[in-house]
């Protein structure tokens, strides 16, 4: 293969890598790192590969190493958030936001208790799934499917409240 035909490939499968990541919400340096990751991985296997297919495997290798970006990203803890700043704040915006947060927690207690256990180890107490899994005697496997659940059911239930008011 010649250096020009090379690197037309290489630019082409580089642009696809950072559409995949960015389509998959990732900023544009962060998809140049995946981009960059997701060609390394098609070098090392380049003798193994067909070519008719390399532009649909960099996309796959592309989208698992975003999704292995934001799982490696840390979540933020429910407990530790600033909603506002209480000293420059109207009181009804105080009020609104007091509601906000009790109508929140009734929708966390309302959530299958498990579903409840696990939400709460991993955004209060900053748990991993394995000291999720041991706490609660769970397969770890389990942890990040109930954990999506318990996720998927709070923003439903936003969602809703939202379209209501």
């Amino acid at each position: 293969m010649k250096d020009k035909e090379f690197e037309h490939i290489a630019a082409v499968l580089r642009r696809r890598s950072v559409a995949t990541a960015r389509s998959l919400g990732l900023d544009a340096d962060d998809a140049e790192d995946v981009a960059q990751d997701a060609l390394l991985k098609l070098w090392s296997l380049r003798g193994e590969l067909k070519v008719e297919r390399i532009e649909a495997l960099v996309v796959t290798v592309a989208r698992n190493l975003s999704v292995d970006f934001h799982r490696r990203c840390r979540t933020i803890p429910m407990d530790n958030r600033t909603v506002v700043d209480e000293l420059h704040t109207q009181p009804d915006t105080l009020m609104e936001v007091a509601d906000d947060e009790r109508w929140l927690e009734r929708k966390m207690q309302a959530l299958p208790s498990t579903e409840y256990q696990v939400l709460h180890l991993r955004q209060v107490e900053r748990k991993t799934d394995e000291q999720i899994a041991a706490i609660l005697s769970i397969g770890v496997g389990s942890v990040p499917t109930l954990l999506s659940r318990a996720r998927r059911k709070l923003l439903e239930a936003m969602r809703a409240r939202q379209r209501v008011e």
